[in-house]
């Protein structure tokens, strides 16, 4: 599946129920709660933070599942094995299955911004998965719409990261007038906006 294929499934919005939405949330928590008890992970964030941070990449991982009939990684994360925790969503392929990161973005945003950890994270993983998609998800009565954004090329990602002037938690940005990126769903989110 290229990522024209994969984006023209992800071109419109995808409903989330709330309890899919927080059991993925759940699932995730309880893997970097464990995993931030191993003294090499650094990660000293408090369970509240940690839903805080999770909720809406939960949301937005279980939509590209679903939009692209694949499933979500709920393989126990092993830090020895970068396969168990370096990509978000697998679908089945003809020859062999694609494997996608997931990551949100806010509604307010034009730009998809972020901090140094990210760019980091990309370099080192962009081996474990072949595209990156960044969606929106936008909350309802009954769960959320969740919009996906861009659909990037790893292997190229920080060819097009720039230096953000207007953000110091999120000091750079990712230009996605490119050809290797494709936009998704720009008027169906303005409307929301």
């Amino acid at each position: 599946m290229t990522h024209t294929q994969i984006s023209e499934k992800l071109n419109k919005g995808i409903y989330v129920s709330r309890e899919d939405g927080e059991t993925r949330m759940q699932f995730q928590i309880d893997g970097i709660l464990e995993w931030s008890k191993n003294p090499k992970s650094g990660d000293k964030r408090k369970h509240l933070q940690v839903k805080k941070d999770t909720l809406n990449s939960s949301v937005c991982e279980i939509a590209i599942a679903k939009a692209l009939g694949g499933h979500v990684n709920q393989q126990d994360f092993d830090y020895k094995n970068p396969h168990t925790y370096a990509w978000d969503v697998s679908v089945g392929g003809y020859q062999e299955d694609i494997y996608l990161e997931v990551k949100w973005m806010s509604l307010e945003s034009d730009w998809y911004s972020f901090n140094e950890k990210l760019i980091t994270n990309v370099e080192e993983r962009k081996q474990y998965y072949d595209y990156l998609v960044v969606a929106t998800p936008i909350p309802n009565l009954t769960g959320w719409d969740v919009f996906p954004r861009f659909v990037i090329n790893p292997k190229d990602f920080t060819r097009y990261v720039k230096s953000s002037k207007y953000d110091n938690y999120k000091p750079y940005y990712y230009n996605h007038h490119n050809a290797d990126c494709i936009v998704m769903n720009e008027e169906k989110v303005l409307q929301f906006k």
